[in-house]
């Protein structure tokens, strides 16, 4: 009866591994799929040289991020037992073994290669972009809705408003949209 239990029990683990092992899948393409969201949204900032909603790249970007080091995560899983595999191939040296279990380590190695080739660059776009967001930042005022825009010049007597009034505060002229 006692060797029953163990058997469960060595069941019950092996079965919450592979549900780790799928949740570090998982996580790994989602990591994939927000990196290159993540990438685009960096590019069409810089792009319109700031004049799209940071807030939203802010928002990818660290979803991106999150992903990311579970993906590492899911990676550094996937070279242990990669050289796990490794040591399985020199061991049985049969070449059905190697060619099948290959072709699931080329798709593995594939994927963890483009999810760090991604993260890595829509790191360095949202870097790009950050700067940018912080330039406009020192050079604007932030208005009730939290984006940045430049202050309006009065036509008729010179004077700075903020961004919102379409009357000037100081002599009432009417601002043209």
């Amino acid at each position: 009866m006692a060797g029953f239990y163990v058997v469960g029990a060595a069941l019950m683990l092996i079965l919450i591994l592979a549900v780790i092992m799928m949740m570090f899948e998982l996580l790994s393409v989602l990591s994939i799929v927000f990196s290159a969201i993540s990438l685009n949204k960096s590019k069409k900032y810089t792009a319109l040289g700031g004049k799209y909603d940071f807030r939203s790249v802010r928002r990818f970007h660290t979803a991106a991020l999150v992903f990311f080091i579970f993906g590492c995560i899911g990676a550094l899983f996937f070279i242990t037992g990669l050289l796990f595999s490794i040591a399985n191939f020199i061991a049985y040296d049969d070449i059905e073994t190697i060619l099948w279990g290959s072709s699931s380590l080329i798709f593995g190695a594939a994927k963890y290669t483009v999810l760090i080739v991604l993260g890595v660059n829509s790191f360095r776009r949202f870097s790009q972009a950050k700067a940018l967001w912080e330039n406009i930042c020192l050079n604007a005022r932030i208005n009730s809705r939290n984006c940045f825009s430049a202050k309006k010049v009065c036509p008729k007597c010179g004077s700075e408003n903020n961004f919102g009034y379409n009357f000037c505060t100081r002599c009432g002229e009417k601002f043209v949209k």
